[in-house]
């Protein structure tokens, strides 16, 4: 990267960079906005301490804090050019648990990791940034994950969607980063196929230990009823999950994004436009069978805008794929459980889930009268909320404001329309149908994120900032590559 000096003369370069100056502000706010809502804060610790006795995770929080670390120190020092960089890699290394209050702490690092992306663009005329880094980032975060589900998720019977998190996460930018360079579609579908044999055999091991033992798999409240067969039980081992909707959150994007992929106009060989066919008819085959009608609802919202970027000659396929993945969950459902008691289970489910989710949007008003500038959620004990409520209510809105106020849902909800106008004239401006199709696929999981948030949503604050980082990498990417005349490349 140039130096200031070598490209601006004058004062310029005796001014602060960019990033130090957006890191300033942003800090400023933040220590302004604790200070201000100290007494809520100081509130919600003692109710957290007093209700929930998270004294007692510390052990196994410590445990992770010193893994994260561990990790962190392997990697950083081959990620980011500079000190700044690395620490922010650093943060997002530790697991979620320990980065103190998600409004403050989410938006910073995000502002941060954008301002250098910026910086490098337009202050430094810097052209050959990739995001290599950010692929290396979600990678090695899994092994991370991981251990956190197993370990965390052991010990209070609840298993947080952290390795989730990062599957989808890889999902995204390994399907963005084969399409622009063509010759790794081979080593893409290698990378699913593994997936899917890790995902197997964990699903196998834990399905073993629930059968035998009664250990491994949790349930929140009696709306998650279902997945208690076999086949339910596999499926939410296989999401490494405590509930269905988990493994609809990981495979519904990528999804959408797969059948994109296969039917695009891109130089891809019938072979693998069926392989990837046939994957998505997998992904979707997953998603019916969890009974996530908050991902259905998604995926219908996401194909439905497809038109206004395909041909409607593209239809067929779509129309059947998705036939053909009902057809067999639906088949599959039934044998497994019977048809009269698949049915009532599901009306018996749905019913309770009314219930239970009347319940928690009552006890989220009540959050937000009490706490409505910090929210009960602290993003430093991760999914251990002193409240249902702020993972229950199922809305992203409502859910954003319980857990973290309404002024960080706010701000949260801000970053996230931005970055999907951004996607969107991003889009719309692309002259090749490489970078077309790249931002078609990444609006496309914009728009199902956004839909999704509206009906089931599922520790959202957790992974967001990574997904729209990575967008916004996209983006500003193939607006580089489209403004110098070359074609979009992250391999360069």
């Amino acid at each position: 990267m140039m130096r200031a000096g070598a490209t601006h003369g004058g004062l310029v370069k005796w001014l602060p960079r960019p990033a130090y100056l957006i890191t300033a502000l942003v800090g400023g706010l933040g220590i302004g906005a604790l200070v201000a809502v100290e007494p809520y804060v100081r509130g919600t610790l003692e109710l957290t301490i007093k209700e929930y006795n998270l004294l007692d995770l510390f052990p196994y929080q410590l445990l992770l804090l010193i893994l994260g670390a561990a990790m962190a120190l392997l990697v950083v020092p081959y990620v980011g050019d500079n000190r700044i960089e690395r620490f922010i890699v650093f943060l997002l290394f530790l697991p979620p648990h320990f980065r103190g209050l998600t409004v403050i702490t989410g938006p910073a690092v995000t502002v941060l990791a954008l301002a250098f992306l910026l910086e490098r663009r337009f202050y430094y005329r810097d052209t050959s940034w990739n995001p290599t880094p950010v692929y290396i980032l979600a990678l090695a975060t899994v092994p991370m994950n991981f251990v956190s589900v197993s370990v965390v998720g052991g010990a209070v019977g609840w298993v947080r969607e952290g390795t989730i998190e990062s599957l989808h996460v890889i999902l995204l930018f390994i399907l963005i980063n084969a399409i622009i360079t063509r010759e790794r579609l081979k080593s893409c579908f290698r990378y699913l196929v593994g997936i899917g044999v890790f995902s197997s055999i964990v699903a196998i091991v834990t399905f073993l230990l629930y059968m035998f033992t009664g250990f491994g798999i949790s349930t929140a409240s009696s709306e998650y009823r279902m997945g208690e067969t076999p086949w339910g039980v596999t499926m939410r081992a296989t999401a490494f999950a405590g509930h269905p909707n988990s493994l609809a959150i990981l495979l519904g994007a990528p999804a959408v994004m797969l059948l994109y992929l296969a039917l695009s106009p891109l130089a891809l060989s019938r072979r693998q436009r069926l392989v990837l066919l046939g994957v998505t008819g997998v992904f979707l085959l997953a998603i019916y069978t969890t009974l996530s009608r908050g991902s259905w609802v998604g995926i219908a919202a996401a194909i439905a805008v497809m038109p206004f970027f395909r041909k409607p000659s593209w239809w067929p396929f779509f129309l059947a794929v998705i036939a053909i993945a009902i057809s067999v969950g639906l088949t599959t459902g039934m044998l497994q459980q019977g048809v009269s008691s698949f049915y009532a289970s599901f009306v018996e489910q749905r019913a309770e889930a009314v219930e239970c989710r009347m319940y928690y949007i009552w006890r989220g008003v009540g959050i937000l009268q009490r706490y409505p500038l910090t929210g009960i959620g602290l993003g430093a004990f991760g999914r251990y909320n002193p409240d249902p409520a702020a993972v229950g209510i199922h809305n992203l809105e409502m859910q954003l404001a319980t857990e973290v106020g309404i002024p960080g849902a706010l701000i949260h909800m801000g970053l996230i329309i931005l970055v999907t106008v951004r996607a969107f004239l991003a889009m719309l401006s692309a002259r090749s149908t490489e970078g077309r199709t790249i931002m078609q696929m990444v609006l496309l999981a914009l728009v199902m994120t956004l839909v999704h948030g509206q009906f089931d949503i599922l520790a959202f604050t957790y992974h967001i900032w990574f997904v729209l980082g990575m967008a916004e990498a996209a983006t500003l990417c193939i607006r580089r590559s489209e403004a110098v005349g070359a074609g979009p490349s992250f391999a360069r």
